[in-house]
Formats: structure tokens, C-alpha cells, sequence
């Protein structure tokens, strides 16, 4: 008789822990949502702001210089300007990729401590 009234106790508790898990990760997934959008974003707008910025900067370069004899600098200046561009915003993204680690990390921390409650009760 005992046994049964703990596992009532357990199951109240166990599905109130329940309700509080699910809109811990409801709140957690509008999180990683929200980053994601970010992501999509600041690409996006990098890649757009980014090609029209060097397709322009290049033109100019090269037909300032075309008459000189710098042209070959300048295209390779234009070369690495593109290259550091890119890699800015290859930096970027990766930034946003890396806050994946940390995704419903609230949840999994609060499942893992209501776990090791559970096993030191039994």
C-alpha cells in the first residue's frame, strides 16, 4: 500500500515536471528559432551587401588603374579585398553555427538534475 500512495506522489510530480519541461523547450525552440532567422539574415544580407560592394569596388579599381601600369596590382588587390570579405563572413556564420551547442541546454540541464534526484530517491 505504501508503494502504490509513492508511486501516486511520483506520478503527480513527474507530470507537473512534465508541463514545466514543455514550455521549457517551447521557449527554448522560439530561442533556436530566433538564432536561426539570425543566421539566415546576416548571410543573406553579407552575401547581398557583400557581391554588390566588391562587384562595384572592382570595376572602379580596375578601370582607375586600366591606363597605368598598376593594373595587375590592382587586380590583385581587388582579389584579396574580396578574400577577406568572404572570410568575415564566413566567420560570422560559423559564430552563429557555433551557438547550436547551446540549444535547449536549460532543458537538458534540468532533466539531468531531475534524474539524479529520481535515482537517489530509489
Amino acid at each position: 500500500m505504501n508503494i502504490i500512495r509513492r508511486l501516486r506522489a511520483s506520478a503527480a510530480i513527474m507530470l507537473m515536471q512534465l508541463e514545466l519541461y514543455g514550455r521549457l523547450a517551447g521557449i527554448e525552440w522560439q530561442q533556436e528559432k530566433n538564432r536561426l532567422h539570425q543566421l539566415l539574415v546576416f548571410s543573406l544580407v553579407g552575401l547581398i551587401f557583400l557581391s554588390c560592394c566588391l562587384l562595384f569596388l572592382g570595376f572602379l579599381a580596375v578601370a582607375l588603374t586600366w591606363f597605368t601600369p598598376y593594373r595587375i596590382h590592382t587586380l590583385v588587390a581587388v582579389v584579396i579585398l574580396y578574400g577577406l570579405g568572404a572570410v568575415y563572413c564566413y566567420f560570422r556564420c560559423k559564430y552563429y553555427v557555433g551557438l547550436n551547442a547551446q540549444a535547449f541546454a536549460a532543458t537538458r540541464a534540468e532533466i539531468a538534475a531531475d534524474v539524479a534526484v529520481l535515482k537517489s530517491q530509489l
